[in-house]
């Protein structure tokens, strides 16, 4: 997996752009999932404030952006678990991530 985490760099472009009194955060806006009622009660699980989860989701890219050498991309999730970090061993999560890798014995 690729952290997220925003550069020193990052957040020195951010901080010169930014306007005083603004919310300084350790990861960009855009990766934050919001979920409401209807949402939690799908996947089952209740979820607390600090707690790690495992989110196993499947997207589409519904746009894609270039200007000059700034790049983006919209991705609207179709489907996904969400399941507690340390309640699967490796080889269950990538099971679980490449099914069509598994070797049954």
């Amino acid at each position: 997996m690729k952290s997220m985490m925003r550069t020193q760099a990052d957040r020195a472009e951010e901080n010169q752009t930014m306007m005083a009194g603004g919310e300084k955060d350790e990861f960009p806006y855009g990766l934050r999932l919001h979920l409401e009622g209807p949402e939690m009660d799908k996947l089952g699980m209740p979820l607390e404030t600090g707690q790690k989860v495992m989110i196993t989701a499947e997207a589409v890219v519904s746009s894609t952006s270039q200007e000059g050498s700034e790049k983006g991309a919209t991705l609207q999730i179709q489907s996904m678990d969400v399941e507690p970090a340390d309640s699967a061993s490796p080889e269950e999560k990538m099971a679980r991530m490449f099914p069509s890798m598994v070797v049954e014995s």
